[in-house]
């Protein structure tokens, strides 16, 4: 069922209290008219026959019926007087009357009447029955016209309070409905534009008041919330992504289909002798060589590389859609940009080399797909070959599928699973000036630390 709008229940309240007070109206207006014009009536009757009661009296004309009916002919004459008799007293006998012989045989419904005593002795009465219909009608026509104004203004008030309601009030309603509504269904938050300083301009000024409140808290908790995705998912000083978002983005994520054209490739990769140099730099230098490389590895891989801080001063590197030879560039495009040159900081220029370990995607384990913490776990194991073996360099497992048996000895004893031919390792090196620099940096440093 619709809903009646404000001005609707508005008009059907006034309509009806306007009614009741034009009708209660007309009513005491006829009232007070109708008395009026009866009062002047009966004055004027009663004046008539007042005289030809005294008239009878002096004259002692009721002993005469001739005299009375012709002093009873003024009253016939005129209009007020329906009929009048002049009789005895207990009415058995009526001396004279008008209309002669008719009397006021008939006229029972006349709304006056009158007995006035015509002698001192109350013997006679002189009785009237009156009406004036000219001035029935004239009533009647004033309270029609009384009651026409009253409806011609109940209409124009109607109008009137219809316009202005919808001028003043319903507009500014319907605008105030609109918004709250596209508030409340977070389509939209608009400020509601009202003029005034009635009730109602308040109301609208505490809602435009409530939406600003509004719209500043959600800017503020928008902040907040990007502020807190943010350091949920990025590593406060370098800026790379951290090990939770890692974890979120592989949590339904399993490797490809061997059969594909298409791979990928975890890399895990970590500054050599970074210990050292928080020990002679000082650590906001090795926070510095970190931003650093950090800023180096995102602006040579593709943009929406997946690459994290997976602790300290190691860093995983997540490709995908490779060719399968383009695994080894990769890794090597990474030596060189960590090697090629040395860190500027403000302790010095430091040299810094990494080593790289390198796992292939998808790897298998009897047919089924290394999930990607899995293939971390490789990775790091090839890590530490690369470290054990002169740093520098990047060491690559070359199988992609091995059985439960195999991926056990590679995780237990990696050097056991080379020499029994489990797996087998791809050796890519670093860039040979970087190496020459961190053996120089390391015997400096080894040679301080033995005069110290």
């Amino acid at each position: 069922m619709k809903s009646k709008s404000i001005l609707t229940k508005f008009l059907i309240v006034l309509a009806p209290i306007y009614l009741v007070l034009v009708l209660a109206g007309s009513f005491i207006a006829a009232q007070v008219l109708i008395r009026d014009s009866t009062d002047l009536l009966t004055s004027r009757v009663g004046s008539l026959a007042a005289r030809v009661s005294l008239a009878l009296d002096i004259h002692e004309a009721y002993s005469y019926d001739t005299l009375a009916r012709d002093l009873l002919a003024p009253l016939g004459v005129d209009q007020a007087v329906v009929c009048v008799e002049f009789r005895t007293a207990d009415g058995s006998n009526i001396i004279a009357a008008h209309p002669p012989t008719l009397g006021c045989k008939g006229q029972q419904h006349a709304p006056f009447e009158s007995v006035i005593p015509v002698d001192d002795y109350d013997q006679y009465n002189l009785y009237l029955k009156f009406t004036d219909e000219s001035i029935t009608a004239a009533v009647n026509k004033q309270i029609l016209m009384t009651a026409a104004v009253l409806v011609f203004a109940f209409l124009v008030t109607l109008v009137s309070a219809a316009i202005g309601f919808r001028t003043i009030v319903s507009a500014r309603l319907l605008a105030l409905h609109e918004a709250i509504r596209l508030a409340a269904s977070n389509i939209d938050r608009q400020r509601v534009q009202s003029s005034g300083y009635d009730e109602l301009a308040e109301i609208i000024k505490a809602y435009n008041t409530l939406m600003d409140q509004d719209a500043v808290r959600e800017r503020q908790l928008t902040a907040a919330n990007e502020i807190l995705s943010k350091q949920s998912k990025q590593d406060h000083l370098t800026g790379l992504y951290n090990r939770r978002f890692f974890s979120a983005m592989v949590k339904d994520n399993t490797s490809a289909s061997i059969n594909t054209d298409r791979c990928g490739a975890m890399l895990l990769m970590d500054i050599d002798h970074f210990k050292q140099i928080n020990d002679n730099y000082g650590h906001a230098a090795g926070d510095e060589v970190l931003v650093e490389l950090a800023g180096r590895i995102k602006n040579c891989l593709p943009e929406e590389t997946p690459i994290v801080r997976w602790g300290g001063e190691e860093i995983l590197v997540y490709l995908n859609e490779l060719e399968h030879n383009e695994a080894n560039t990769f890794a090597s495009m990474l030596l060189n940009v960590v090697g090629a040159r040395p860190v500027k900081t403000k302790a010095g220029d430091i040299h810094v080399t990494t080593s790289i370990g390198l796992v292939r995607l998808p790897f298998t384990c009897e047919n089924q797909p290394l999930s990607p913490e899995e293939a971390v776990n490789l990775a790091d194991v090839a890590l530490y070959k690369a470290k054990s073996s002169g740093r520098n360099r990047t060491v690559a497992i070359a199988e992609q599928s091995i059985d439960s048996q195999s991926r056990a000895l590679i995780e237990n004893d990696f050097e056991k699973a080379l020499s029994d031919g489990v797996v087998h390792i791809e050796t890519l090196s670093g860039p040979e000036s970087a190496a020459e620099n961190q053996r120089i940096v390391t015997t400096l440093m080894a040679a301080t630390t033995k005069a110290a």
